[in-house]
């Protein structure tokens, strides 16, 4: 495989060194050997470098950024991206695994779409306290699809699904075209800039489980979602970044697709009180608003079984929906 492309993986981490050994020995033990692994350490005060370093010396591929301390995960990515030589890229998560396959199934599905910012796959999740693994497919097509801009606009207003970023192979041009992961943007910075360059460049997806998303009661995602103060403040960025000249290009499709980062009756509220978020409300979007957000309600009671047929019903009402 000396003549295949460069894949550079980036890993951002802080305080993992419990998590490190199982996501690096998945990254390479990757059947797509072309690779080079950059762990960004952003100031951890656990033995992290230790670890990092121990990988380092048995595997030429990984490279230590140490970080004199603690930016952020969004710059530790963009210090990482800084480092790169590939022409593909994946951020990789501390505490996710992937498949040893993910990297060669999603470089193939990308190869066929020479415009496709990225291509992303069927989200999985790894619960943490348990260690029980489970599969949500999100049902989009029987195999890999590209989606052009607005195709892919328009499957997200028919039926709206998240992107799990920890199943996504950037082109490394269309991660940069879009200014990477805006540090003030916070946890919402992945999914802006996910769905920027998925309106500006295409999108591809692999109907294959491939990547764990790790489950923990700890993560930033989890804790944040709980601060409704921090929500709004974050949502505002989102918002005032889209009313940018830099995203014009983008902000009709936003508002085609009824998509924001977060679904609470509050969010609304919100929208409401701020100029920009109003130019966004459509009647698809209140009643995704109202529907999202009465099954969050719903959701974390729901059993497993239920919540994968919810995903079945949506995906069979898009397929029946004409597109």
């Amino acid at each position: 495989m000396s003549d295949a492309p460069l894949i550079s993986v980036v890993v951002p981490n802080y305080n993992h060194a419990n998590y490190l050994p199982t996501a690096l020995a998945a990254l390479i033990a990757q059947t797509w050997t072309n690779i080079e692994i950059v762990v960004v350490d952003d100031g951890s005060t656990d033995n992290s470098c230790d670890v990092i370093a121990d990988f380092a010396r048995r595997d030429s591929r990984i490279r230590l950024v140490a970080l004199p301390a603690n930016v952020g995960v969004n710059r530790a990515i963009q210090e990482g991206v800084r480092t790169i030589s590939g022409d593909y890229l994946y951020m990789a998560s501390a505490d996710d695994v992937v498949e040893p396959n993910f990297l060669e199934r999603t470089i193939g599905v990308l190869f066929s779409a020479p415009d496709a910012a990225f291509c992303f796959s069927d989200p999985m999740e790894l619960i943490d306290a348990t260690g029980e693994r489970r599969r949500f497919p999100l049902r989009l097509a029987e195999r890999p699809v590209a989606f052009d801009p607005q195709s892919f606009a328009d499957l997200l207003a028919a039926n709206y699904f998240h992107i799990s970023s920890q199943t996504i192979l950037f082109r490394r041009a269309a991660f940069l075209d879009t200014g990477g992961y805006l540090p003030d943007l916070e946890w919402m910075a992945d999914w802006f800039l996910n769905h920027v360059a998925a309106f500006r460049h295409g999108v591809c997806y692999l109907p294959e489980s491939l990547c764990y998303l790790r489950i923990r009661a700890d993560s930033i995602w989890a804790v944040s979602i709980r601060d409704a103060e921090a929500r709004r403040r974050v949502l505002g960025r989102v918002l005032a970044r889209l009313a940018e000249p830099a995203y014009a290009d983008v902000r009709g499709r936003f508002r085609r697709a009824a998509l924001l980062p977060e679904y609470h009756f509050s969010t609304l509220m919100w929208l409401l009180a701020d100029p920009q978020g109003r130019s966004l409300i459509t009647p698809r979007l209140v009643g995704r608003l109202i529907n999202r957000s009465t099954w969050s309600f719903f959701r974390p009671a729901a059993p497993l079984w239920l919540r994968r047929k919810m995903r079945q019903v949506a995906s069979a009402g898009w397929s029946g929906s004409g597109r």
